[in-house]
């Protein structure tokens, strides 16, 4: 895919970006005094930092590797992903947001095993445990795979090697610098990926022709249904809305932030 001249420029740039994420750690290491330093940023994430924390979250291996492949593959029909996601983070923020800051507030909480063992006893926090547990490793799993099919894709590495580079590179920086490395670390990828999102979508515009020379091609390849947004069956629907959508009320990445910001 790419000669060795642009394998060894893609291979120096992710170096450096890493060298710099692992400076950015050892900088906030120093900064890190308590428990709530480590585990919530201190509690005092201003909204900027906390909507390009969220951008860089939901914004990862799946979505620029799976959910990209998806709409090539079958076409517009797969924005139901997104439209889905956005309508539950939509739902969560005007119903329920306010009432999980008070909460956090109120009892100092920390991941949903405290909200479980306040609402249902001590005990609940085990299968809560054991559910995240579960959950987390899947998603985790697939974040390295992200990385390692990157860096597969624009160097050539070995794929098992390249998840073993992730996992000691992510591991390595978080233990360093906890949560707040990691909004730190989030705000400059989620500047990163929203403008690069943009101008990608801008120049792809732009190589095509126009949207009509895409609506054209699309004709002449007898592929109208491909730039169709109800290209999709409503079980593919649900499915979307019943995991992906409906997990974004459950996850601890999105309670821990909503605990996270200074209001």
């Amino acid at each position: 895919m790419f000669n060795s001249n642009e394998q060894f420029t893609l291979g120096l740039i992710i170096t450096v970006y890493f060298i710099f994420l692992m400076l950015m750690s050892l900088y906030i290491k120093r900064k890190i005094k308590t428990y709530d330093d480590y585990n919530m940023a201190s509690r005092t994430v201003s909204i900027i930092p906390l909507i390009l924390t969220f951008v860089s979250t939901g914004v990862g291996g799946a979505t620029l590797l799976g959910y990209m492949e998806n709409g090539y593959t079958l076409g517009m029909g797969q924005q139901w992903i997104h439209i889905t996601m956005i309508s539950a983070v939509i739902v969560l923020a005007v119903f329920f947001l306010k009432r999980i800051r008070l909460l956090g507030e109120q009892h100092n909480m920390v991941t949903i095993g405290d909200y479980t063992a306040l609402r249902y006893g001590e005990s609940a926090r085990i299968p809560t445990v054991l559910s995240f547990l579960f959950a987390y490793c899947a998603m985790t799993g697939m974040q390295f795979v992200a990385i390692a099919s990157i860096l597969n894709l624009t160097t050539g590495l070995n794929m098992t090697t390249g998840i073993i580079i992730g996992w000691i590179l992510l591991t390595i920086k978080t233990y360093l610098g906890g949560l707040k490395a990691v909004v730190w670390q989030d705000v400059v990828q989620g500047l990163i990926l929203t403008v690069g999102i943009v101008v990608l979508f801008f120049v792809v515009i732009y190589y095509s022709g126009s949207w009509s020379s895409i609506q054209a091609n699309a004709q002449n390849s007898n592929q109208n249904q491909m730039l169709d947004f109800l290209n999709i069956t409503p079980n593919e629907i649900l499915i979307y809305l019943l995991t992906l959508a409906f997990y974004q009320f459950i996850r601890q990445d999105v309670w821990q932030r909503i605990w996270w910001p200074k209001i």
